[in-house]
């Protein structure tokens, strides 16, 4: 088995993992600030316990370390918006616009690798528009907050993806890993800050049920994928690896019908539009490989 298809089933693997992430987003009770600022501050401790982190960190300049630091805070931004979304809607919504991110890194990664935006992409970017509007037209009027977030979400996460392929595909994955995670705690300690005091919320640390449920996200849904997908990043395109996330709403909102019942919630609109997003995604990952072959 060559790289290119290890690193797919790599890829598919991380998605796998990520599709419990909005399932967890909803179990665990604390709010979308506190559980990214958790999240991220246990993912970073975890890399310093590991020798090979440490063996592959000198090889890291202070500008490679601000680099992924600053990609670390696009990801905690992107981290927030997820679970708001969740938060505000339900863990179905949150997963299915994570499909957005396939259509916003089409469009975008054009313009970071200097090369002309192709027009199927602009079509596939614009067949969202009706998909959004059956999803906001089919489910509670109250969640169209959380619909945004999910938007926002998605651009964020196609920005940290392509800027990972662009500067982080030749890194050691665990260096990178641990700057993100350490640049995403970091923004988000200045946000928990924030929140603490302009709202006078009272620090609050995580019950014994929600501690168990972070270190499963920490450890199976945050570590291990990111430090496999930045590999997989090496022998795949960022579409490719985003196009693979794509199949995360599948998982999750699989996961959410079983467990949280939200079917009940949504009309047939959510279900149409979500099968127009996924389709889209999936025409242009069959355009990419067939221009590639």
């Amino acid at each position: 088995m060559n790289n290119e298809k290890k690193a797919y089933l790599v890829s598919h693997f991380c998605v796998f993992l990520w599709g419990f992430t909005a399932i967890l987003g909803k179990i665990i009770t604390l709010n979308a600030v506190s559980l990214v600022f958790f999240r991220m501050g246990m993912a970073a401790a975890v890399f310093l316990l590991l020798p090979t982190f440490w063996g592959n960190v000198r090889s890291f300049s202070t500008k490679d370390f601000l680099r992924f630091f600053g990609i670390g805070a696009i990801v905690c931004l992107h981290w927030l918006c997820f679970y708001g979304s969740i938060k505000l809607s339900n863990a179905s919504i949150g997963v299915v616009l994570i499909a957005l991110t396939a259509v916003f890194t089409a469009m975008m990664e054009p313009f970071f690798f200097q090369r002309k935006l192709i027009k199927t992409d602009l079509l596939f970017g614009l067949l969202m528009v009706p998909a959004m509007l059956l999803i906001a037209q089919s489910v509670p009027k109250g969640y169209l907050w959380g619909i945004f977030l999910g938007i926002i979400s998605s651009l964020l996460a196609a920005t940290f993806s392509i800027l990972n392929k662009k500067y982080g595909a030749e890194k050691h994955p665990f260096v990178v890993t641990w700057s993100e995670m350490t640049g995403g705690f970091l923004f988000s300690s200045i946000v928990f800050a924030g929140m603490l005091f302009w709202r006078n919320e009272p620090f609050v640390l995580p019950d014994k049920q929600n501690i168990y449920y972070l270190v499963f996200m920490v450890v199976f849904c945050t570590v291990l994928p990111f430090i496999l997908s930045i590999w997989s990043l090496r022998h795949i395109s960022a579409f490719t690896a985003v196009f693979l996330v794509n199949l995360e709403p599948l998982y999750g909102i699989t996961l959410a019908y079983f467990i949280f019942h939200e079917n009940k919630e949504m009309g047939w609109g959510f279900y149409v539009g979500a099968v127009i997003i996924l389709a889209s995604v999936g025409g242009k990952f069959l355009l990419e490989r067939n221009r590639r072959t």
